[in-house]
């Protein structure tokens, strides 16, 4: 009987603090940002039209874009427009993409000191704001890392209003990554293979 007391005493003592770290007002992120700062209001993605690609945008942010916009579709049926910054002239019902330093839309939302050393080569600022939301980072690594903490937010919520929020993040390690065992005849297939990097993406990892 003292046994199963002091077991039932450690698994307490283990549950607890995670029970109030669930309850805490952490963001649906993983890997857990850096920083963060809830604010008042909502933003309603269902009234998101566009995406928009700051000045200088690449392939590889025409693919960020992308994602948010399947996953917008796949959640929630909302259809967007992925669209030029010489195209667009207002913050409005948009999502903007962007490094500020370039992008005059994303400045509007993002100074350029935002972005601090640490977060040069893989960091972002996302931020939700009312009508709009803004992904900014100097990398487009970074760009896309800051989609995928937008997509898990829209991922972990039951309707498309996400609570207003102010995120700066970087990864802590350098590389972050997993290991497919494929000894013993158990070989990923290229479906596997494929479902195992979208997921790495998704939680950015590189490795």
């Amino acid at each position: 009987m003292k046994f199963f007391k002091y077991t039932a005493f450690l698994f307490l003592l283990l549950i607890l603090p995670f029970a109030g770290y669930s309850q805490s007002k952490v963001p649906g992120i993983i890997p857990i940002p850096q920083h963060w700062q809830w604010k008042k209001g909502s933003t309603d993605f269902s009234t998101i039209k566009t995406i928009v690609l700051g000045t200088n945008s690449d392939k590889q942010d025409r693919f960020t874009a992308e994602k948010i916009q399947q996953n917008l579709s796949d959640l929630f049926n909302i259809k967007v427009n992925i669209k030029s910054e010489d195209n667009v002239s207002s913050i409005q019902h948009a999502i903007i993409i962007g490094n500020p330093s370039k992008s005059e839309l994303t400045r509007h939302l993002v100074k350029p000191n935002e972005l601090t050393q640490k977060m040069k080569k893989a960091g972002y600022v996302l931020k939700l704001s009312g009508s709009s939301a803004v992904i900014a980072g100097e990398s487009a690594t970074g760009r896309f890392y800051g989609a995928m903490s937008l997509n898990q937010l829209l991922r972990s919520s039951d309707t498309p209003t996400l609570r207003d929020i102010s995120i700066s993040d970087y990864p802590t390690m350098k590389f972050r990554g997993v290991s497919d065992d494929m000894s013993r005849g158990q070989v990923s297939t290229e479906k596997n293979i494929k479902k195992i990097i979208r997921f790495m993406a998704r939680y950015k990892m590189n490795a």
